[in-house]
């Protein structure tokens, strides 16, 4: 994978006007074109638009676009692509730029929607019972597509956790298939159950699902149908930003359990 030199010169010579100038011009539009997707897909707009066209969100909104802007040039400045240069360096990252940057703004677009009152701040207990709570099968999968956005990661990391050293490899390179399943098909097979599980309800249905063998090869070749949030199909590349990181960490606390 080649490296953008620029991230190179930035690394070496530090964040000169002449250097900052030069990567605006060449990141900047990306950017806001990421933030406008992440608001997208996160159901905070209401039609697609350009970045050129964000003066026109309501004030709340416009907010959030821009505060999001201005919190990920504040993640650059304060050293995120030397982070990304340095973990490729180190085998660590394999993936461009631009699609690590994604994975930083997703967070930023949520976070900071929380914090302007635009997205709620449900517990992972609700989040699960409003999926068996839906009539519908479209609410249903808006629904499942929410709990994944939000939840999927700490679901990823647990599952990996907890799976032994024999499972672990395979368990890995098909994680997304894995995760898939537990919310398309595990979740929605426990609803009978879930108002009776106590505050603990995703630990102990992550936990419940590692330990069914079924449940294991079944999800290793399931093919998912719901996106976390709603897709709509726009060009951006989605990679999540902190994979081989988690790769790496995860290992590094699991052979000093396996050992």
């Amino acid at each position: 994978m080649d490296v953008d030199p620029l991230l190179k010169r930035i690394r070496r010579r530090g964040w000169t006007e002449k250097l900052a100038t030069a990567f605006q011009a060449k990141y900047e539009r990306h950017l806001q074109w990421i933030v406008i997707v992440h608001m997208e897909k996160a159901g905070l707009l209401q039609w697609r638009i350009a970045p050129d066209q964000a003066h026109a969100l309501s004030n709340r909104r416009l907010e959030l676009y821009e505060n999001t802007l201005s919190d990920m040039w504040i993640q650059l400045f304060e050293g995120l692509s030397e982070k990304y240069l340095d973990r490729v360096e180190k085998g660590r990252v394999h993936q461009e730029f631009i699609p690590y940057m994604s994975g930083v703004v997703r967070h930023l677009v949520i976070e900071n929607a929380r914090s302007l009152g635009l997205l709620g701040r449900e517990t992972p207990t609700e989040i699960l019972r409003s999926i068996c709570e839906a009539k519908l099968e479209k609410t249903r999968e808006t629904r499942t597509s929410w709990a994944k956005f939000c939840l999927e990661h700490k679901v990823r990391m647990d599952l990996l956790m907890i799976y032994p050293r024999d499972l672990f490899e395979d368990a890995y390179s098909r994680i997304h298939r894995v995760v898939d399943f537990f919310f398309e098909q595990f979740i929605p097979s426990k609803c009978s159950s879930l108002q009776e599980r106590g505050h603990r309800l995703l630990d102990s249905l992550v936990e419940e699902f590692a330990e069914s063998q079924e449940d294991y090869s079944q999800a290793l070749d399931y093919i998912g149908t719901i996106t976390p949030f709603a897709d709509r199909g726009m060009d951006i590349d989605e990679t999540a930003g902190s994979a081989d990181d988690e790769y790496f960490a995860l290992l590094q606390k699991l052979v000093l359990r396996w050992s």
